[in-house]
């Protein structure tokens, strides 16, 4: 739905251009060049370096120039004269003949890659030459037998169907094939695919009147030969796309552009708009990008009609005709769609001008007669000056040129005396209204018609429309007027609503510019009817019409006129369609651009309110305008320099525009300008996107990406390369954060290629093209919740539920956006939705989270992290409790259904049971309600789940309730009714205590038991069946038999579970002490033994019996110390105690024990004895663990320098067969040839680790750990064992110094220095080894210049790995990669141990040695 406007024009005069003249532009430098029969000129007045070449001076001589191409590779101009000679023209004006055919040349073409040139001689040969002009092959094309399409049958015109003609049309003979039109030069065409692969020569066979498109490879091979098409003439074009070749014929009705696929076969096509016969297609051109097709026609019959260039281009599948440029005819004088005039030296054009003026002065002054002999004569002079200009004015030569911009074309077009360079540009013209009552219409030319949609009202896909307009000119630009109100409203986006504006221009209305000065202002009509009048019509397509209803209403045709231009304004262009840049910023007021002597100028245009136009100021530009946006007030402008310029429109001043102190300055001509408005910012920001996709906020760029972009009522709307659309708050905030914001949680997904079309003003609708043509409306989710906002806080809950049930938003937005707003306004709430079914919706939808904090929390950025997350607890019981007083206040009755819903939303399912149960029983005694209870049941019923309805029903104990809901569910009535019907035989109280244990309220149930309960064994067998006896001592009385009896139980479970403390507490509880006094020694609690046994009144024999009994228990446990307890102040036995501490090491109480009872025997039989023993035993021990530690560091040492070797050969193994500097290898990619025993490692656990993870038990996981730190030889996990087992032994030894100290401290009291000298010494020599080899187990990890990581290469790591003095380097690189797999607290060696254990009386054994 894009138009092609002109967005640059420029014109130079070139003097003497003969008709034959051909042109070329430099690829490099796009500078013009004309080549001739006299010789080569370049066009272009800034060049210098190639100088005029007269082919005469060179002894050439020609009498027609075939082609004329600039050569990049060779910096020259290659032309092909008939003659057969292939010229060159260096730079420096040096001419060569670097080839000749004998035979002349009839047509030739280079392939786009400059590398082939395609020749064809007058005989059909076909050479292709290199682009040394060397000949490569060649070919006869002869008649093209042999090379047709050959038919396999099925595509019979005798098997396929033939409509309403029947059968008879297959026996039909096929009519002879209508020869090339007189016309037609008779010479051949060649054109190549944009690939350069395939080329194609179109040419009159010998002895035939019908052209043949011939289809060739580059090694000069035919391919295909094209099939009979009635009058195909010589036009020839590939699209460089490469689907299909462009040509033309005629036939009896219609003169059409058909298209020959590369088999021969023809495959569509368009009709032009003029009869068969009446004018000659001269050329067809393709752009670059295959998206405009140029169509170069010259009249046959008629000398008054202008020769045309069209452009077309197709979408859906639909060829428009975007725009025509004109000359001749009237004149180039006169202008043509982008065409220009004469120029002000011609004095002729002067006087012509001259002549308007005053007849611009009389029809201003109203004077309309005239004398009748003046106006003849003055018509006889302009007839002959109008065929003098058109004798002057022809078209000579057109060349598409490919910018360094690709979305803008430049088409150059010379003339008999000028040369045209036409910049051109796709643009949507759309309506720019801000208020409701702009209808978001889009307008597209195609051709003398206007296609019309009006978005707001319908969706019509291309290439069909809402309405059209016809106009009896071709159209020439349009412009729709900006809106001047901006109502801040919102509006319901049903799809449906018409715009509310009055009769007259307004927002929607159209400017159009068509034919020669015509201007045609459409605004809204009257009536829907179709509006006819100045020779315009308006007739409804795609919105109905034609006897149906029309749902869209069109525009009429306000008024029609011709700019009238006062004498004091000037200059002026020629005519109306030489002006581009339309824009019609305010209804009294157009303003538009044209260029004249070189200059560009701005012209305004007054609108008058009985739709006349009068120029009433000129203003010169000190560069070309190439980009415009306007508003009201002010308009942007880009000039071809790049920057940008404001253009206040009341006093019509110029000045550069200035954003933040810097003039903006933009980088390349951009492809669409706007005026952005920024909330908070009082002046309109420019916004500009170029043709590489960046987007420019003023000077600063904000997105790299960007293919469309688009301004809607509060956001900014924007395509990505990364097919993402992008819907922006008009903030500056959020605008320079627009790269940020690209992959953020309000991007949507689009199709590849989407273009924004149009969006809908004070909508959430957005069209979109994508590349095949076709539509799509959508409605980005910030959109809608921007709406969405505005609308509750407008508290037009009806319109926002329903806008965000349609576009699928979460409804607790209604709560969340605004919380004490909305539960203020509950009331108004229900009032405003009103409708039940809404209102149950959202009920049923609300959650505890905050939406605003979690699904769009990118829309509400301002809102304090102190709310992010989920929403303060109780959020669905407030709304609930909210909405349902507002409920029951506006119409309980008739509010039934959503009652019930908040009712079980906020956890009361029981409440809603017992209305429905009161409804029933009031149903029953003849009231009537809007809403019954059956029908709210099955309401219940949707909402919970039947079974836990059923057991909520039976929760009330209101049997008939429950009743009532199983016999609506899916409940078996086998199943309910013996149930029911038993609970209904019961007492009340048991009837409460089996329907509490069925539903598993075992609180409720064991709430009531009490010793004179009916139920109370049931409630016993019911504790010790569920597990129910610490819930049950809760809740039963204190004192009570049944409570006993629970603890009693309770004990008993607990000893079965072996658990023997827990169960004699609540022996004890039961008065059990005899079984609780056993529990408690099996327990090993001696002290609540004797508890027990003071309670039972034991005599004093059986309590020192039992003391004696607990005092062997303790020692068989190893717990000496407690025995020593018993035996000295229960059994009064200090020799067995004093026997029990010296076991246990208390050797300072086995010494106090001695003295206070005064036994020193003791001293020799049992303290001293055992002192020497533990010495003994102590000193043994240390040696062995000196000399573990010894051995398992030597062997951890050996299996690491084992392992490291293993390594390095692996490494070097794999520098051999794989150099890792290959491109091949990924930058992160694991270090080759790991050790043997990783590798190992790797494939025996991590296999299994997958499953181990959530299948491996508990004692299975135990059992692998102890297997990854086994120390058996040769184990994969050896190092790792050995370093585990080792920080063991060194984690022991603080505990053991502790000991050691203790031990030689009594040892020195008992006499024995020596002994204790000895062991001090030992241990002393244990800890040096220790500290000595704890660096070797432990080494220090190596500082790396880099670590590993993502961004580590291969040969990073290998080169990290090997470099260094040999193995010392690499080998602390893998002795960290292998500590790295041991558990964290085992990577590190235990603290030292200080020595505060050290007696210094025994130094002098240490001084000594």
């Amino acid at each position: 739905m894009r138009n092609l406007v002109v967005v640059d024009h420029r014109r130079q005069v070139v003097p003497a251009v003969p008709s034959d003249a051909l042109l070329c532009v430099d690829p490099l430098s796009l500078a013009p060049h004309m080549a001739t029969t006299e010789g080569v000129r370049s066009l272009d007045q800034a060049s210098s370096s190639w100088p005029a070449v007269t082919w005469g001076q060179h002894g050439i001589k020609t009498v027609r120039v075939v082609s004329a191409e600039c050569v990049a590779a060779a910096a020259a101009l290659c032309v092909v004269t008939a003659e057969g000679q292939v010229v060159t023209v260096a730079e420096d004006g040096q001419v060569e003949v670097a080839g000749e055919v004998a035979e002349g040349i009839a047509a030739a073409q280079w392939s786009p890659d400059q590398e082939l040139l395609a020749l064809v001689t007058p005989s059909g040969l076909v050479l292709l030459m290199t682009a040394s002009l060397d000949p490569i092959a060649e070919t006869r094309l002869g008649d093209g037998a042999g090379q047709e399409m050959v038919a396999l049958g099925w595509g019979k015109k005798e098997t396929q169907f033939h409509g309403s003609e029947g059968k008879a049309a297959a026996r039909v003979p096929k009519s002879a094939t209508r020869p090339v039109p007189d016309w037609d030069d008779r010479l051949p065409r060649v054109t190549w695919r944009g690939d350069g692969e395939l080329f194609a020569v179109s040419h009159l066979p010998v002895a035939s009147r019908v052209r043949k498109i011939v289809i060739l490879n580059r090694e000069c091979v035919i391919q295909s030969v094209s099939e009979d098409l009635d009058a195909l003439e010589s036009p020839l074009a590939w699209k460089p796309s490469g689907s299909i070749i462009a040509s033309t014929q005629t036939t009896a009705t219609k003169h059409e552009v058909a298209f020959v696929e590369k088999n021969g076969l023809k495959h569509g096509g368009f009709v032009l708009p003029f009869a068969p016969g009446c004018m000659e297609v001269v050329e067809l051109s393709w752009s670059p990008d295959s998206s405009v097709l140029a169509v170069w026609v010259r009249p046959l019959v008629d000398e008054e009609v202008e020769e045309v260039v069209q452009l077309w281009t197709c979408g859906n599948y639909h060829w428009y005709l975007k725009r025509e440029v004109r000359f001749g005819g009237r004149g180039l004088g006169r202008g043509g769609g982008g065409g220009g005039g004469q120029g002000e030296e011609d004095a002729k054009e002067g006087k012509k001008e001259d002549r308007r003026e005053e007849e611009n002065k009389e029809n201003i002054r109203g004077n309309k007669t005239k004398n009748k002999e003046k106006q003849e004569k003055q018509d006889d002079i302009k007839e002959k000056e109008e065929i003098e200009e058109k004798q002057h004015q022809n078209i000579i030569s057109i060349k598409w040129t490919e910018e360094a911009t690709p979305p803008l074309h430049t088409l150059h077009i010379l003339t008999t005396t000028h040369h045209h360079r036409l910049t051109l540009l796709h643009t949507t013209h759309h309506s720019q209204g801000h208020s409701p009552q702009d209808t978001a219409s889009v307008a597209v030319v195609d051709g003398q018609r206007v296609l019309v949609t009006p978005f707001r009202q319908t969706t019509i896909p291309p290439p069909m429309s809402a309405y059209e307009v016809e106009f009896p000119g071709t159209v020439n630009s349009v412009a729709f007027c900006l809106s001047d109100s901006s109502a801040d409203v919102d509006v319901d986006d049903s799809g449906y609503l018409e715009g509310c504006e009055d009769v007259g221009v307004g927002c929607n209305s159209l400017c159009v510019q068509h034919g020669l000065d015509k201007i045609t202002f459409l605004a809204a009509a009257a009536s829907e009817d179709v509006v006819e009048g100045h020779g315009c019509s308006v007739r409804v397509t795609g919105a109905a019409g034609d006897g149906f209803r029309v749902s869209v209403r069109p525009l009429g045709v306000y008024g029609q006129c011709e700019v009238q231009w006062p004498a004091s304004v000037a200059p002026r262009p020629a005519s109306a369609r030489e002006l581009y840049h339309w824009a019609w910023p305010r209804k009294d007021l157009l303003v538009a651009v044209f260029a004249s002597d070189g200059v560009c100028h701005l012209v305004f245009v007054e609108v008058q309110e009985t739709a006349q136009a009068v120029a009433k100021d000129v203003v010169a530009l000190e560069d070309f305008v190439v980009a415009m946006a306007t508003s009201p007030t002010v308009a942007a402008l880009q000039l071809a320099s790049g920057s940008l310029v404001k253009l206040d429109l009341a006093t019509h001043s110029l000045e550069p525009w200035v954003v933040d102190g810097t003039e903006v300055q933009l980088p390349a001509t951009l492809q669409k300008l706007c005026l952005c408005p920024m909330e908070g910012v009082a002046s309109l920001t420019p916004l500009g996107l170029t043709p590489r996709g960046r987007l420019y906020l003023g000077h600063r760029q904000v997105l790299a990406n960007c293919t469309s972009v688009l301004l809607h009522t509060h956001h900014l709307l924007a395509t990505t390369s990364a097919h993402t659309l992008l819907a922006v708050p008009l903030t500056p905030q959020a605008l320079a954060g627009l790269e940020e914001a690209s992959v953020g949680a309000g991007v949507r997904r689009v199709e590849r290629g989407a273009r924004l079309v149009c969006s809908v003003a004070h909508d959430t609708r957005v069209v979109m093209q994508m590349p095949r043509g076709n539509l799509e409306v959508v409605s980005p989710r910030p959109l809608a919740l921007h709406a969405l906002g505005r609308l509750v806080a407008a508290r037009q809950y009806g319109a926002a539920l329903a806008l965000a049930l349609r576009h699928r938003v979460d409804t607790n937005l209604l709560y969340d956006h605004q919380p004490a707003h909305f539960l203020a306004a509950a009331d108004h709430f229900v009032r405003d939705v009103a409708d039940p079914q809404r209102l149950d919706v959202f009920l049923a939808a609300l959650t505890e989270a905050d939406c605003t904090a979690t699904t769009y929390a990118f829309h509400y950025p301002s809102r304090p992290a102190a709310t992010a997350g989920a929403a303060a607890p109780g959020k669905v019981a407030a709304v609930c409790e909210a909405v349902r007083a507002a409920m029951v206040a506006v119409d309980e009755g008739r509010l039934l259904l959503p009652i019930l819903t908040s009712l079980v939303r906020s956890g009361r399912m029981e409440d809603a049971l017992a209305r429905l149960g009161d409804m029933r029983r009031r149903a029953e005694a003849g009231q009537a309600f809007p809403v019954g209870p059956e029908e709210g049941l099955r309401h219940l019923l949707y909402l919970a789940d039947t079974e836990e309805l059923y057991r909520v029903a039976l929760g009330t104990y209101d049997l008939s309730l429950a009743l009532m809901v199983a016999q609506r569910s899916t409940r078996d009535p086998k199943e309910y009714l013996p149930q029911l019907n038993g609970l209904a035989a019961l007492p009340e109280a048991l009837r409460r205590f089996r329907i509490d244990a069925t539903l598993r309220r075992f609180t409720t149930a064991l709430r009531g038991v009490d010793d004179a309960a009916p139920h109370r064994d049931e409630a016993l067998a019911l504790v010790d069946a569920r597990g129910l006896h610490a819930l049950a001592l809760q809740l039963l009385p204190a004192g009570s038999q049944v409570k006993a009896a629970v603890c009693e139980r309770y004990g008993r479970r607990l000893l079965a579970d072996n658990r023997p403390a827990e169960a004699a507490i609540m022996l004890g509880r039961a008065g059990l002490h005899q079984a609780a006094l056993e529990a408690y020694r099996s327990a090993g609690n001696w002290q609540m033994s004797l508890v027990m046994a003071a309670r039972l009144g034991m005599a004093k024999e059986r309590v020192g019996e039992l003391c004696r009994d607990l005092a062997g228990e303790l020692r068989g446990q190893g717990r000496h110390t407690e025995a020593a307890r018993l035996y000295e102040h229960h059994l009064a036995d200090e020799e067995e105690a004093v026997a029990c501490l010296a076991a246990a090491g208390e050797w300072q109480d086995a010494l106090r024990l001695t003295h206070q009872y005064g036994r020193p025997d003791l001293l020799q039989t049992h303290v001293q004895p055992g002192a020497r023993q533990q010495a003994a035993a102590t000193l043994a021990d240390t040696r062995d663990t000196a000399a573990a530690i010894t051995r398992q560091a030597a062997r951890l040492a050996a299996v690491r320098a084992a392992r490291q070797r293993q390594h390095a050969a692996s490494l070097a193994l794999a520098a051999e067969d794989a150099p890792l500097d290959s491109d091949l290898y990924s930058d992160t990619s694991t270090v080759a040839g790991l050790d043997q025993s990783r590798r190992t490692a790797s494939t025996t656990t991590a296999s299994t680790a997958a499953s181990s993870r959530s299948h491996r038990s508990s004692k299975s996981r135990r059992k692998l750990e102890r297997k990854k730190y086994s120390t058996k030889e040769g184990s994969p996990q050896e190092d790792l064992g050995l370093v585990a087992a080792l920080h063991e032994i060194y984690s022991s030894l603080g505990r053991r110094a502790e000991a050691t100290s203790a031990l030689c401290a009594a040892l020195v009291i008992l006499g024995h220095d020596t002994e204790a000298a000895e062991l001090q010494h030992a241990f002393s020599d244990l800890l040096q080894l220790a500290e000595a080899r704890k660096a070797e187990i432990w080494p220090a990890a190596a500082p790396q210049d880099q670590e590993f990581g993502p961004q580590m290469t291969t040969q990073g790591a290998v080169d990290q790995v090997m470099a260094g003095a040999g193995a010392g380097q690499a080998e602390g690189s893998w002795v960290a990669l292998r500590m790295a797999q041991l558990e964290p607290h085992l990577r590190f060696p235990p603290p030292p141990v200080r020595d505060a254990w050290r007696l210094g009386l025994l130094a002098w054994q240490d001084k000594g040695d």
